[in-house]
């Protein structure tokens, strides 16, 4: 094994156990996983924030997607508006800088804001 090989495993078990932890418990260690999905829902022009997914305790990651083709979409708790929540960009112009999909660890409620109007989803990675 090259000394290249070994930093990037090393690399690999410092970064990876962080996301590890947040989806498997020790109890938890064997427990399957489902992939829920769900519809597009259309998110109104300068709207109130929009409930994608409600609280969850059996969730693991939600995985939510700016699917329209022109406006950018906020994600987060209910507090989000148009200067709060993550950006994500539309579809047509995502790249790895400007993403249009995010995985969320939480089981909490997720909201959509849009100030000029989009489409989106959210699936769920629950246990």
């Amino acid at each position: 094994m090259t000394a290249l090989a070994l930093v990037a495993i090393a690399l690999g078990m410092l970064v990876a156990p962080a996301r590890s932890r947040a989806h498997m418990a020790a109890k938890d260690m064997v427990a399957s996983q489902n992939y829920v999905t769900h519809p597009d829902a259309t998110i109104a022009a300068t709207a109130s924030p929009t409930p994608a997914l409600q609280a969850n305790a059996n969730r693991v990651t939600a995985r939510c997607q700016n699917t329209g083709a022109t406006n950018t979409l906020r994600v987060g708790d209910a507090n989000i508006g148009a200067s709060q929540g993550t950006v994500l960009y539309p579809a047509a112009a995502s790249s790895p800088i400007f993403p249009n999909t995010i995985d969320i660890d939480t089981t909490a409620a997720v909201y959509f804001y849009s100030q000029s109007g989009t489409t989106a989803h959210c699936d769920e990675i629950t246990r």
